[in-house]
């Protein structure tokens, strides 16, 4: 077996794009670019980025420059003086003697070094969302895992918290119609124990779930039971439960970077997702038909956020047959997990000549109580946690 070079993965990559990798070094990078998903997907940003230096010709150089230089610099020398050639140049200007270095010069290099940076300022940008697409597929592929565990062990089935009839997994439902957020079936996996923690569900790209509209409502008040109270009966002498109103959009940093610390608060939170910016992927609804692991191996289960329903809304403006997720690169594409367990990047929203992903069969218009018919059929619908739901119009509005 190879042994493990000292230089970093990206620095091995760049070194064998450019053919000038030690022969155990190469040994040692074929192989990990052979099981490594993540490395494989980490050379191929790296062939995107150097495609531009590839398609740039240079002209070759004249048959003849080296003799036109060689000519240049012995009538150079010939043409100084002894003094020229024997005394150096001075290191600094004789004193009163001002410098050569003016203001011209100043605002040239300082107008050099801006075209600089604004040169390469785009290609930083994109090597930078390359990196963060490849951590969301990492996200993706562990929690294919977890799915695939869950399938073993009960005969095949995708995860299912059940659905009541006619729920709704919009935040405004029809009247009458209760609310459920698909993302609890998803979040399953967390619940028993097939994932150690949510992080998994958090695309590095969904920085903040306010960035796509996810969140709007998140400074809602919520009214949670506290742990370690129970309803009782005042009937007996019991008194009441004891409740406590948070505020979700004055949580600090420190206590929203893990829901650990809501859940040992508020054992209410144990059935979802404690944000709606918990979960950065949209899942397939599971309130229509969903086939077996095995039955659709190509079908979608998770991808990134639909754009018809940013922030649990259904916005009937957008084009579904034309608009891409705005997660990834202003809305260049959307990674998605298949069934099968692979991760797959989207330059549309159809996964094939037929299904749009955003469509529930050929459905226009949403209320939250529509879903697929047909178990090939892939419809991707938001992570709606109650905690989040906007709040209720009052009276008049």
């Amino acid at each position: 077996m190879t042994p493990k070079p000292d230089k970093p993965v990206e620095e091995l990559l760049l070194d064998r794009r450019l053919g000038e990798i030690d022969p155990d070094d190469r040994a040692w990078i074929e192989d990990r670019l052979a099981a490594d998903p993540q490395v494989k997907a980490m050379n191929a940003a790296l062939g995107r980025t150097l495609e531009a230096l590839d398609a740039h010709w240079t002209p070759p150089p004249p048959v003849n420059l080296s003799e036109k230089v060689l000519r240049y610099v012995q009538s150079d020398r010939a043409e100084a003086s002894p003094h020229d050639r024997i005394m150096p140049p001075p290191l600094e200007a004789a004193p009163g003697r001002v410098s050569r270095f003016g203001l011209r010069d100043f605002i040239a290099v300082a107008a050099c070094i801006g075209l600089i940076i604004t040169a390469l300022a785009p290609a930083m940008q994109r090597m930078r969302s390359e990196a963060r697409r490849v951590q969301c597929v990492g996200n993706l592929e562990t929690i294919s895992r977890a799915v695939s565990a869950y399938g073993a062990d009960f005969s095949g089935l995708l995860p299912h918290a059940g659905v009541p009839t006619g729920a709704s997994w919009l935040y405004l439902s029809p009247s009458g119609a209760p609310h459920q957020s698909n993302s609890r079936h998803a979040y399953l996996l967390v619940r028993l124990g097939y994932l150690n923690h949510e992080s998994p569900f958090r695309c590095p790209e969904g920085r903040t779930a306010s960035g796509l509209g996810r969140s709007g409502s998140g400074s809602a008040d919520v009214i949670l039971p506290r742990a370690g109270t129970q309803p009782q009966d005042p009937s007996r002498g019991e008194g009441p439960v004891k409740f406590d109103v948070i505020n979700i959009g004055e949580l600090s940093a420190d206590r929203r970077r893990s829901d650990d610390v809501l859940r040992l608060t508020y054992p209410g939170l144990t059935d979802d997702f404690a944000f709606p910016d918990a979960c950065s992927y949209d899942g397939l609804n599971m309130l229509g038909v969903t086939p077996r692991l095995v039955d659709a191996p190509d079908q979608v289960y998770l991808g990134d956020p639909n754009p018809l329903f940013l922030g649990g809304m259904f916005r009937p403006s957008i084009n579904p047959n034309a608009t891409n997720s705005p997660l990834h690169d202003g809305g260049r594409g959307q990674n998605v997990l298949l069934l099968d367990g692979s991760v797959g990047w989207l330059t549309s929203p159809f996964r094939n000549r037929t299904d749009n992903v955003w469509l529930a069969g050929e459905i226009q218009d949403y209320r939250g109580t529509e879903a697929q018919s047909d178990p090939h059929d892939a419809f991707l619908v938001p992570a709606t946690p109650s905690r989040g739901a906007p709040p209720a119009p009052r009276g008049g509005e």
